[in-house]
């Protein structure tokens, strides 16, 4: 297909929709700072904090695809990530536990990254990118992309922040991370898990029905796997795509909790670690087909020029243990760096 060598040759975007297929824009791109006014589809692209001024593009071409065309291209190059030492880690960890202890909040999201240099080609896009997809397909996750010039990203996040269909919003709480589906710090993990369902609903509280289905366990990698736990809110004017970012980016899952009490402690961390699009929301709107869905840009690969970044983080409350945090947050990296075939 010409779009093939295209896609990978120009900017472009890539993210699932909320029927499981593949929206692809490649080419010219036009920025907006609201919606565009027409049927066709828009990618939607902010920071973590929502500064950018214009997070909507659409592209001179576009495509829906059921699946990515498989990559050939092998890794030309030997791989040598560059890890975090755990005692960096495990010390961020005990200082979020403080805070906890503190008063400040009740639950942060510390994370560190894993570094590669690897001269990134449309060949090397098209590699992680096909592996992202199959490995989202596999695991019942969302596969997305981006990139512009020398900057991107690609991943297959676990989680989405809302999916909108029929004046229906769908939301999942997905937070607390095991390797089995019984897991011996259940009790730990549950806490965290309501911590990140109770700031869901906060955020819909003024909706007129909001209704929340029986948690489960969603498998995301092969030995990972994430308490799960579907809401759904149902309103005659639903909030635009905007005014639902505002209200449940970031969820507790990738943020804090209370939302308000944790935000300095974020922005302050970000300064010691910039986070660029780690964990922030990615999605699209589609007015021709009545959907428009956001998700939870982790899991992914960043790069500027020829310098690799994979940032994974932990959900930390009172009961965490520093080693066990680490030990989640080396689950967490592999399993990216399986999801992107490097």
């Amino acid at each position: 297909m010409i779009m093939d060598a295209a896609l990978f040759q120009q900017d472009a975007a890539v993210v699932t929709t909320v029927r499981g297929t593949l929206l692809v824009g490649w080419g010219d791109r036009s920025e907006y700072s609201i919606p565009p006014d027409n049927d066709a589809p828009a990618f939607y692209l902010n920071d973590f904090f929502l500064t950018k001024p214009k997070p909507w593009v659409q592209f001179s071409q576009w495509s829906e695809l059921d699946r990515m065309p498989l990559s050939l291209t092998q890794s030309k190059l030997s791989i040598n990530w560059k890890l975090p030492k755990q005692e960096d880690f495990t010390s961020a960890v005990a200082d979020v536990m403080q805070s906890i202890f503190a008063g400040r909040f009740n639950k942060a999201v510390p994370y560190i990254s894993g570094e590669l240099d690897l001269p990134i080609d449309s060949q090397y896009r098209n590699h992680m990118l096909s592996h992202a997809c199959n490995y989202a397909r596999d695991f019942h996750g969302y596969a997305y992309a981006y990139w512009k010039g020398e900057e991107g990203m690609i991943g297959a996040s676990p989680e989405q922040i809302f999916i909108v269909r029929d004046k229906t919003l769908y939301t999942v709480a997905c937070a607390g991370t095991s390797s089995t589906k019984h897991p011996s710090d259940y009790e730990k993990i549950l806490h965290e898990h309501t911590l990140v369902v109770d700031g869901l609903k906060h955020a819909l509280s003024d909706f007129k029905d909001v209704s929340t289905s029986a948690s489960y366990w969603k498998q995301a990698g092969n030995e990972m796997f994430h308490l799960t736990t579907p809401l759904q809110a149902e309103s005659e004017e639903l909030p635009s795509f905007d005014e639902l970012i505002r209200r449940l980016h970031p969820t507790a899952s990738i943020g804090c909790y209370p939302k308000s009490q944790g935000e300095p402690w974020l922005k302050q961390y970000d300064q010691k670690i910039p986070r660029t699009y780690y964990g922030a929301p990615i999605g699209y709107r589609w007015p021709d087909k009545n959907e428009e869905a956001a998700y939870v840009a982790i899991r992914n690969v960043q790069w500027l020029g020829d310098k690799l970044k994979v940032l994974a983080g932990c959900g930390v409350v009172k009961s965490s243990d520093p080693l066990s945090e680490w030990y989640e947050w080396n689950a967490k990296f592999n399993a990216v760096r399986s999801s992107i075939g490097l």
